[in-house]
């Protein structure tokens, strides 16, 4: 076990970059200033129907962390499988025994792990500074579209071995789910948790929209790693 989380943290130190706390920091701003920009709207409510108005903070802030979220995602993954390559040291890793699966595995782990302590600090520090009591658990319905998304950059990195590639894959799908709702994803469908019933995709509860996404996760991290192992990392 010492050993497995010792190698987490060496993929962590290898795919960190500083785009993702930048992003993360950027996500977290954005979302204090629409809780701010919100709030002269629910905070007379908290007095008269406290329900209603925490039920409208929640989705206010479900409604940006899913949008912010899948970027924070993209930002810490998608170059797992292009990171030898990208750091020129392909030929090193080349020279060595087979390529085992563990390597993309332990990478995606590591970038799910940033991901999920990037929404974390998210939502705790938009709570303390805004004081607005939203609910601390609605906002990780978040994470299966994220981690879809970062599942996406995955298989384009590992098959074009650029990591460019991957995250024009991953963001172009999210730009496509934002400006038409469900018309390229349908059941899988990135932002139905916090979008208003009106732009959630028809006959489609959130429940089984979201396994559907994990389940997509797990199968784009083993493809990517197929297709790390299958192309190798010589251009």
């Amino acid at each position: 076990m010492r050993t497995f989380l010792a190698l987490l943290a060496h993929e962590a130190r290898l795919l960190f970059t500083w785009a993702l706390p930048l992003a993360t920091a950027g996500s977290t701003l954005i979302l204090i200033l629409v809780i701010e920009t919100g709030s002269p709207e629910i905070l007379p409510l908290l007095k008269t129907d406290p329900g209603l108005a925490l039920s409208m903070a929640d989705r206010l802030v479900l409604r940006v962390v899913e949008l912010a979220a899948p970027i924070v995602g993209v930002l810490a993954v998608s170059h797992a499988t292009s990171l030898d390559v990208d750091a020129g040291t392909a030929e090193l890793v080349g020279s060595m025994p087979r390529w085992t699966p563990g390597v993309i595995l332990r990478r995606a782990a590591a970038g799910f792990l940033m991901l999920t302590l990037s929404l974390v600090f998210i939502v705790l520090a938009a709570r303390l500074v805004t004081g607005l009591e939203f609910s601390l658990d609605r906002p990780f319905l978040a994470l299966p579209p994220s981690v879809f998304l970062a599942g996406l950059g995955l298989v384009v990195s590992a098959w074009t071995r650029s990591h460019a590639a991957g995250l024009a894959a991953a963001l172009g799908l999210w730009v496509m789910d934002l400006i038409r709702p469900g018309m390229c994803t349908g059941p899988l469908y990135l932002f139905q948790a916090g979008r208003p019933p009106c732009c959630q995709t028809a006959g489609l509860d959130l429940c089984p929209n979201r396994l559907l996404l994990c389940a997509g996760a797990a199968f784009l991290v083993a493809l990517s790693s197929w297709l790390y192992s299958r192309r190798g990392l010589s251009r």
